[in-house]
């Protein structure tokens, strides 16, 4: 679901922006043990309908939102967090920009090391 399909619909509409984005963090950090907590033969590439009692109280401890609206925004944002990359996938992400950004530091270092102009 788009984002802006969501500010009308009154469960995200009491949440603050901090609690928005702590929500899909957190959820998407807890897919492996949201997996954990199903049947071996629910898939799990699809966002699950119903969440973990467990999985609830935690992140509305977590977050501050109410308990009653957690399911709310789950139903909501379900399939965007569930295709969120893994903490995995983020980490390899970081190491790819890492190794690009180096690259292009040092490029930029030889190029001014050789006196030529580097455009940005």
């Amino acid at each position: 679901m788009s984002v802006l399909a969501c500010l009308n619909d009154p469960v995200l509409q009491v949440l603050i922006l901090t609690q928005t984005i702590t929500f899909i963090q957190l959820l998407s950090l807890l897919k492996d043990d949201i997996i954990l907590t199903q049947c071996y033969y629910i898939p799990t590439t699809e966002a699950l309908l119903v969440l973990p009692a467990s999985i609830i109280a935690f992140v509305a401890e977590s977050t501050g939102i109410h308990v009653g609206a957690i399911t709310g925004c789950w139903d909501i944002l379900k399939e965007d967090i569930w295709a969120s990359p893994t903490p995995e996938q983020m980490n390899q992400d970081d190491e790819l920009f890492g190794v690009a950004a180096n690259c292009c530091i040092s490029l930029a270092a030889a190029a001014a090391a050789a006196g030529s102009y580097v455009k940005h």
